[in-house]
């Protein structure tokens, strides 16, 4: 198959129509416009940025004075100022629009079209939580990232990925899988930048007195128990229709509790670990075919989902970048696969939150139908995934090179927002 060549012009206005009239629906969403106006809200994290947001433009220092749930990469979001929580939201919701935004814009323009379209749907599939979390700044930083690879920007990449790592960890296992792709002689700069990234954004606070709050995070996120909407939660949702105790209670998240689910929480972690090793050692060991950024980006982000015993609607929204960022490489059949794979996960996901959350939390007997269907969606990706990544027929990015380099300019943009 043969990738179209878009030149390096970016959407039609018909495009761009297409996409506000999309996210104008998201903007009513959130405020609880018809469906969602009998659902879970999905503007509830936006509160606790608000309250840290206070609590750092009162001077207080993070991390020393106050405890966060994520790691520094939070801070842009908590520069904007907090003069009311309405306000803040608008805030937040106008930036989140505008990474959005430039999302879809270079992905279009980096010769993507097709992804640039599957990212358009992927938010009224995936509903109003895919403006209400951090997770569209990964997002936008690891699309950029891929683009400063392709346009042998090696120094940006490493600053990116890093940033993404500042705000969900995982990113960080990139670097390592992205030494596949970025040469040897340009190892130095790529990582050097990565490295003074992750200090640059940890170092500071640590010196002011927050190194136990920061340890903290790292603990709390690598502690957290079996979540209910995670691909683990299946089998313990099975086991309590069958009559087994297995309660649910809120801690970073709802999460399951008890001696069975400590068991499925403990085997997760082993097939968790064991999914990034055999990915890490696909990745340094020298065979050819190999994946290009925007593959290893794809394959890690499927594993992640796929083995981790925490999986949030919100982090389907860097896997659909993810996608975007590739889909239009795969030959015809995987292209197909690897679409309608993505949209019934996105649509099995909101299924669960907000429309089912409820019967989520209540542990309902539809809950179980629910959580079953949503394990084989995630299932079934993982497998369209690495079928459309290291199957035959990828065809080279459709960008052109000789212009000034597209992630040159994301890397600005982006920052700007």
């Amino acid at each position: 198959m043969r990738v179209r060549q878009v030149g390096g012009q970016g959407p039609s206005r018909v495009m761009w129509l297409a996409w506000a009239a999309l996210r104008l629906f998201g903007v009513m969403a959130l405020n609880g416009g018809f469906p969602y106006n009998r659902t879970f809200s999905s503007n509830g994290d936006v509160g606790f940025y608000y309250v840290w947001s206070n609590y750092l433009w009162h001077g207080q220092i993070p991390y020393r004075d106050f405890p966060m749930l994520y790691p520094p990469g939070i801070l842009p979001v908590l520069a904007l100022p907090p003069i009311s929580y309405h306000l803040y939201r608008a805030e937040f919701l106008v930036t989140v629009l505008i990474v959005d935004a430039l999302i879809f814009w270079v992905l279009y323009r980096s010769g993507r079209p097709v992804g640039a379209v599957m990212w358009m749907v992927a938010a009224p599939l995936l509903g109003p939580i895919f403006w209400a979390r951090l997770d569209i700044f990964v997002a936008g930083a690891l699309v950029t990232a891929v683009l400063c690879t392709e346009s042998n920007r090696y120094a940006w990449a490493g600053f990116w990925i890093a940033f993404a790592g500042l705000l969900k960890l995982w990113p960080i296992v990139l670097l390592v899988l992205l030494l596949r792709v970025v040469p040897r002689e340009h190892w130095r700069r790529f990582l050097g930048s990565a490295g003074l990234t992750l200090a640059l954004g940890v170092l500071p606070f640590m010196a002011a007195g927050g190194t136990y709050n920061l340890a903290q995070v790292v603990q709390i996120q690598s502690g957290r128990g079996v979540e209910i909407e995670s691909v683990f939660a299946a089998p313990l949702y099975v086991m309590r229709s069958l009559g087994h105790a297995v309660p649910i209670a809120q801690y970073a998240a709802l999460e399951f509790t008890g001696r069975l689910a400590a068991a499925v929480s403990d085997l997760s972690e082993w097939v968790f670990g064991i999914g990034i090793l055999l990915l890490l050692a696909k990745a340094l060991r020298n065979r050819a075919p190999r994946p290009d950024s925007s593959g290893w980006l794809l394959l890690l982000a499927g594993a992640v989902i796929l083995t981790s015993k925490v999986l949030s609607p919100q982090y389907l929204v860097w896997v659909a970048a993810a996608v975007g960022l590739m889909i239009d490489r795969v030959a015809a059949r995987a292209k197909v696969f690897l679409l309608v794979s993505t949209a019934l996960l996105l649509v099995t996901s909101q299924t669960q939150f907000p429309f089912g959350f409820r019967r989520l939390v209540a542990a309902s007997p539809v809950a179980s139908l629910l959580s079953v269907i949503h394990a084989v969606t995630v299932v079934i990706f993982a497998v369209a995934v690495y079928h459309a990544v290291a199957g035959r027929g990828v065809t080279p990015v459709g960008a052109r090179h000789d212009e000034p380099p597209v992630a040159k300019l994301v890397s600005r943009n982006v920052a700007d927002g």
